[in-house]
């Protein structure tokens, strides 16, 4: 069975719960919808596989060679001018594991995402399209831009939200000590957590 998968470090409980607490604050004064995901950094964008049992054991080997890390969040942006995110430190250690579970996963992708209209421009204007051809996102290796995102649509409230980060400049520390392989779907599902050593 074909299953559309992407790894991401899901934030540690409290980090997480704290995030979500501000999150929802945000989600009142932009009165949208957040999806149902856990926040988290994307380190490999989604594919299709066929392989999915074979990735994960590749992805635990992986794993037991990772060393655990720490993370802090260092500020908030705006991407493709309605997208709140907040920026993460990109230390050689994050660098490293995105770099390598990018030409990990690569021999399990059976196919990309389309990517087309509005989102396909903005990808190539900002991005590597070299990177797009090949692995299906522009924002990779050099370009890698980690962030966990409150807001997908602010609607008309950028900067209402925007004033109040100013403000209150939240920043959020935490520890990497696993990976998670996420099954996207109409919803998102966990599918596995893999621990560091």
């Amino acid at each position: 069975m074909i299953r559309r998968v992407y790894c991401s470090i899901v934030l540690p409980f409290q980090t997480r719960k704290r995030v979500e607490k501000l999150q929802r604050r945000l989600l009142k004064i932009t009165k949208t919808k957040q999806t149902h995901n856990p926040p988290h950094i994307s380190i490999r964008t989604s594919f299709y596989t066929d392989q999915l049992e074979e990735y994960i054991k590749a992805l635990k080997s992986f794993a037991k060679n990772c060393r655990p890390f720490s993370l802090k969040t260092t500020g908030h942006a705006v991407f493709a001018k309605r997208c709140l995110v907040l920026k993460v430190n990109k230390p050689d250690s994050l660098k490293q594991l995105e770099k390598e579970l990018i030409l990990l996963s690569e021999p399990y992708c059976s196919k990309r995402p389309r990517i087309s209209g509005e989102k396909l421009r903005y990808f190539k204007k900002y991005g590597n399209p070299l990177y797009l051809k090949k692995y299906g996102d522009p924002f990779i290796f050099e370009f890698y831009n980690p962030h966990i995102t409150l807001i997908y649509d602010l609607g008309d409230k950028q900067k209402e939200v925007t004033s109040l980060l100013n403000r209150e400049k939240p920043v959020f520390s935490f520890k990497v000590d696993h990976i998670t392989v996420v099954e996207k779907t109409n919803k998102y599902r966990i599918i596995k957590h893999i621990a560091f050593r």
